[in-house]
């Protein structure tokens, strides 16, 4: 018989919150950080969009990738 492949992880919601906490979580989740949009952003920056999406069921150290914005402006 096959063996079992690894365990999915549902990727947590990270809308809102900032570079730091996101990358913590992402990290702790047996997930990796993908690409940080834009490139000039700062840790305090909030998240706005992330791919995959929150809930989404993917295999460990599936990169999870961020678009963020500045904190000044509007959305969260």
């Amino acid at each position: 018989a096959p063996s079992p492949g690894p365990t999915p992880v549902t990727v947590g919601n990270y809308f809102c919150q900032t570079v730091t906490q996101a990358v913590e979580q992402i990290t702790a989740a047996d997930l990796t950080v993908g690409v940080i949009w834009p490139d000039d952003h700062q840790t305090d920056w909030l998240v706005h969009i992330q791919y995959p999406t929150a809930g989404s069921s993917v295999p460990p150290g599936t990169a999870v990738h961020l678009f963020v914005k500045s904190p000044s402006e509007p959305g969260c």
